[in-house]
């Protein structure tokens, strides 16, 4: 399977919910099992239910034809702006410094949460950082993707709170209320990794391509989350220490949901790792139901294995599903995609 790199350019808005109460929070990035419901969900737009059919058939025989990582920020180097540079989230483990650096530096570190892949490659190395290398590092990482009213100022998005008015039914009394949502600088987007099968990458643009129609995220009938897709194309020079790391060290940039025969050794195979629950409704097509599928906890994207991990579907369809109109399965993927590659 080849490791390629897409990036998303929206031509608007786009929201992608988070948990709690409200619609005024949204979240910058987009799960890796939620992205792939959509591709399915356009896949079978595209090609039909039985193109989906193969897709989880492939999946459950160990064989998936394409496993896509998170969508994380591209967008303007403060250096340079006229050049596009992608992130990653920072690793989960302690970067490797004395005791005396951490002291000096513990704080500015735990506030990092973007690393270009050069620097998440010198976190994860196994000799020493110096001291000088750390302060770069440091330095490098606080300017990334920033948020900034005025986006031409290397801004990579903005967040926007837009106003919305529910009317009652019976007496038509209005109620205000925001809907959040980002917007992204033009030379700024999304981008993802995806390790496809090339006999499958005509079938994955064609249904891409449709995606990028239909909208990601929440809040499509507004025509929020269009996209123009560009790629798939190898990963760059930039890309390279990441590919390289030590043996017995592997970032993940997924979420994760363990096989059954991976479960009884996870704990060995963990060093560093945090966990977030998945839940929502069941969307199906373009149609979205009232159903809520199952909830499910995956490892979250930055965790680190020592060992490769491969994992599998979770299976989240509702309880009595055939009686409530729902005719087939609900899947969320939780196969790894881990740098570097095993």
């Amino acid at each position: 399977m080849d490791l390629c790199l897409f990036r998303l350019h929206f031509s608007g808005p786009v929201r992608f919910g988070v948990t709690g109460i409200g619609l005024e929070e949204t979240d910058l990035t987009l799960a890796a099992d939620g992205l792939t419901s959509a591709f399915l969900n356009a896949l079978s737009e595209a090609l039909g239910a039985a193109a989906v059919a193969a897709f989880l058939s492939e999946c459950q025989a160990n064989r998936p034809p394409a496993i896509f990582s998170n969508l994380f920020p591209f967008g303007p180097a403060p250096e340079n702006p006229s050049k596009s540079i992608e992130v990653l989230p920072r690793p989960l483990c302690a970067p490797p410094c004395t005791e005396e650096a951490l002291r000096l530096f513990g704080k500015e570190l735990k506030k990092l949460a973007w690393l270009r892949p050069h620097d998440t490659a010198a976190w994860l190395q196994t000799d020493p950082l110096p001291q000088d290398k750390l302060t770069k590092l440091v330095t490098a990482s606080q300017g990334l993707v920033q948020q900034k009213e005025n986006m031409d100022d290397n801004g990579w998005y903005k967040e926007e709170l837009r106003p919305r008015v529910a009317l009652d039914r019976q007496d038509q009394g209005s109620s205000l209320w925001a809907c959040a949502a980002v917007r992204f600088a033009s030379r700024a987007g999304l981008y993802g990794l995806v390790r496809l099968r090339e006999d499958f990458r005509p079938a994955w643009l064609q249904a891409m391509r449709l995606l990028g129609d239909m909208g990601l995220g929440g809040e499509r009938t507004y025509g929020y989350g269009e996209f123009q897709l560009e790629g798939p194309f190898p990963l760059g020079a930039d890309w390279e220490p990441m590919l390289k790391l030590p043996a017995g060290r592997y970032l993940l940039l997924s979420t994760y949901f363990p096989s059954t025969s991976e479960r009884e050794n996870l704990a060995r195979a963990l060093e560093a790792w945090d966990i977030e629950e998945r839940r929502g409704y069941v969307v199906s097509g373009r149609h979205t139901t009232t159903l809520k599928r199952k909830r499910v906890r995956f490892l979250k994207a930055g965790s680190i294995f020592q060992q490769p991990l491969q994992g599998a579907l979770a299976d989240v369809t509702p309880e009595e599903h055939l009686a409530l109109g729902l005719t087939h399965r609900v899947y969320r993927a939780g196969f790894a995609l881990t740098l570097p590659l095993y």
